[in-house]
């Protein structure tokens, strides 16, 4: 069983005032660098020798040493060089007479020190130096700590991949094969985001009405108009995973929007319901190669006349790719009820394109896509579902969808299996109401 993993809120740690460490074997040289940093907001501890300063560097948490060079017992130069090699991440000053330049210039091999300054100091030059050398720290330490963020987030993120990879494998073993025939196809693809591709379609084929069979029509027919209007093989890529992956926003949706036809939201739901075109392009646009993939899912839901979703482009703004889409998408999706609650049939849907044509679907587009499944002989997908009128249902059918009123009252839940007295209930409804109902059946189940 996988790990079950809590993300927490990974923020930049509060730090206090960084600490300074002075170093000097005369009082009144300390005294003297005790006044100069008081208004500075640092925390001031002194030694009188080297073997104090090492004392005190492991016992306090030192971000800066400022230490003479002639000490008694033990240089300037050899403390520093035995702090550089404890704590090497403290930054290390030393204060040096002129007569000691030579030595100053062993510390700075052996102590690795930031920088030395001659006695009598320059005091601007001194804080300076100091300043310098804590933001050098400061970089260092946060760079450190972004390191240590990055591989904690790391672990996390292969737990979650790992728990994902569980979920969705045992459901798409479909998608899974198509998959393997695209690494087939794209060898120098495959190590960079085959399994991310993998991933996400899968996450697609979870969301009621996106079948791999469904998103893998999509995707082939998509590719064959991106062929047929001669685009680059990138762009063929391209546009290839915008279909397949077109949906992948969806997951974010509630089952209230994706589980009906979307022409029978209101308006604020249809509304809510196109925002998952930008929430896909979000998903995927920080994966480098399939950032232009991205965009054309973000502009699937344009239209030539400018009154699409998100940005109401016009023709010739909008991107081919993502009208290809539209047209494919829409095409199948009449056919399978998602868009109005009815099975069209495919003649039909080739007439709703071909009405539509200018203000929601590029018209070159259309011409071509209807040549192609002409020419393909490719008519219709395979479904389970029908729609039929009340004279037409029989017992031991099941709703494949809601019975609905025209103003929204729900009349029959999806799947309620359908008996002599729920038929004649449903006939005498529409008689006396004047209408007639568009009545969806699932064919894969009767009721037993």
């Amino acid at each position: 069983m996988s790990q079950v993993v809590d993300v927490k809120d990974l923020t930049e740690p509060e730090s206090g005032p960084p600490t300074m460490l002075l170093v000097d074997d005369e009082a009144h040289v300390l005294d003297a660098l005790r006044r100069l940093f008081r208004a500075e907001k640092y925390n001031v501890l002194t030694a009188t020798s080297g073997a104090d300063g090492l004392e005190s560097l492991r016992e306090n948490d030192i971000d800066l040493i400022i230490s003479d060079m002639r000490m008694p017992g033990m240089m300037g130069d050899e403390f520093l060089r035995q702090a550089s090699e404890l704590f090497p991440e403290t930054q290390r000053i030393l204060l040096t007479g002129y007569a000691d330049l030579d030595s100053a210039v062993s510390a700075i091999n052996s102590g690795h020190i930031y920088s030395y300054q001659t006695k009598p100091w320059d005091n601007q030059a001194l804080k300076l130096a100091v300043s310098q050398a804590l933001h050098l720290k400061h970089l260092s330490d946060e760079n450190i700590r972004l390191g240590q963020l990055t591989r904690e987030q790391n672990e996390i993120l292969k737990v979650l991949n790992n728990q994902l990879e569980d979920k969705v494998a045992k459901r798409t073993k479909e998608l899974t094969n198509t998959l393997n025939n695209l690494k087939e196809s794209h060898e120098k693809l495959k190590t960079i985001y085959e399994e991310t591709i993998n991933v996400f379609a899968q996450l697609v084929e979870l969301r009621e009405g996106q079948s791999a069979i469904g998103c893998q029509h999509i995707a082939k027919d998509a590719l064959k108009l991106a062929i047929h209007f001669d685009l680059s093989q990138k762009e063929r890529l391209d546009v290839y995973y915008a279909a397949l992956l077109q949906g992948i926003g969806q997951i974010g949706l509630s089952n209230d929007l994706t589980d009906n036809a979307l022409l029978d939201l209101s308006e604020e739901e249809q509304k809510q319901f196109y925002k998952h075109a930008v929430y896909g392009e979000m998903a995927l646009v920080g994966l480098e190669l399939l950032h232009d993939s991205a965009k054309l899912i973000r502009y699937q839901y344009e239209r030539p006349d400018g009154s699409g979703f998100p940005d109401g482009l016009v023709q010739g703004k909008i991107p081919l790719g993502s009208s290809i889409i539209a047209v494919v998408r829409d095409y199948y999706l009449l056919q399978k009820g998602k868009l109005k609650n009815k099975l069209f049939k495919p003649k039909e849907a080739k007439e709703i394109l071909i009405k539509y044509k200018k203000k929601r679907y590029h018209p070159d587009v259309v011409d071509a896509f209807l040549s192609i499944i002409q020419k393909d002989g490719q008519q219709r997908i395979e479904v389970t579902e029908r729609t039929l009128n009340s004279k037409e249902i029989k017992p031991g059918m099941m709703l494949s969808r809601d019975l609905r009123t025209s103003t929204g009252m729900l009349l029959l839940s999806k799947g309620h299996a359908l008996t002599d007295n729920v038929i004649k209930r449903i006939r005498t409804f529409e008689k006396d109401e004047g209408i007639e109902f568009d009545i969806c059946v699932d064919f894969a189940k009767r009721m037993k």
